[in-house]
């Protein structure tokens, strides 16, 4: 089934939006400010919670929706959540963009990140404790940032198993593929908004600290236990991505 290609919009003549869903430390940040330099900040707003203009999410994502000049709203939200808001206000199939990352690498690379960055939410138990104890931490206070996270930010129910989020991504996305090769997605782009992006160019890269090889054997058995299904949903889109360069 994973050979068929994502369905591209039915209807090119009516403007599509797009939600990016930006997976954290997937290279989501290289490829949005690309985005914005190249269609304009209007074209592909960054919208997330927390922002403090007064507004919900919901607003914030039906308001861009409602500017003609948009494309691409880029956020860190599930699709499920990015399309129950499309549909509010009329898109009956919300097409989504994503890139995805090694599940490992990814907490690894999001524990040294929260370390380094002072307003990130769990940032002073990042720099306190090791790794093993920050992530049984992070299981029991925010499971979702840790527990086959990837699988259950792309699927189109509330649950995180890979056969979900892979049949989401076939029948939701009209593109994905993985952090280390961000600009297969420049086909897509080209052919959609004439532009591409530049893999050199890389922003909010978390900084040197901790390496996967770096994690005690207790450590990476409770990872690799929390990422059964995000790793399986990896190897996928892998597999995805080979078969497509390979057929063009």
């Amino acid at each position: 089934m994973w050979l068929v290609p994502p369905r591209r919009s039915e209807n090119r003549a009516k403007r599509t939006v797009y939600a990016f869903v930006h997976i954290f430390k997937a290279a989501g940040t290289s490829v949005q400010v690309q985005l914005r330099e190249a269609l304009g900040e209007e074209a592909a707003p960054q919208i997330n919670d927390g922002q403090k203009d007064g507004l919900t999410f919901l607003d914030r994502v039906g308001n861009a929706i409602a500017d003609p000049r948009c494309r691409i709203i880029c956020g860190h939200a599930k699709y499920v959540r990015f399309a129950d808001i499309f549909r509010r206000v009329g898109i009956d199939n919300p097409r989504g963009l994503t890139f995805l990352r090694d599940p490992i690498k990814r907490l690894v690379s999001a524990y040294n990140y929260t370390r380094s960055a002072a307003y990130e939410q769990y940032h002073q138990q990042a720099l306190t404790m090791e790794p093993e104890d920050y992530f049984r931490f992070l299981l029991s206070v925010d499971p979702e940032s840790v527990l086959n996270h990837q699988c259950l930010y792309l699927g189109d129910r509330n649950d995180a198993k890979f056969e979900t989020a892979r049949d989401s991504l076939l029948s939701n996305f009209d593109f994905f593929g993985v952090s280390d090769d961000i600009e297969a997605i420049n086909p897509f782009l080209a052919e959609n908004f004439g532009i591409s992006i530049d893999a050199a160019r890389r922003e909010n890269v978390s900084p040197r600290g901790v390496a996967v090889s770096d994690l005690n054997s207790g450590c990476l058995s409770l990872l690799m236990g929390a990422t059964e299904q995000d790793r399986r949903l990896y190897e996928f889109v892998r597999e995805y991505d080979a078969h497509r360069r390979r057929t063009g």
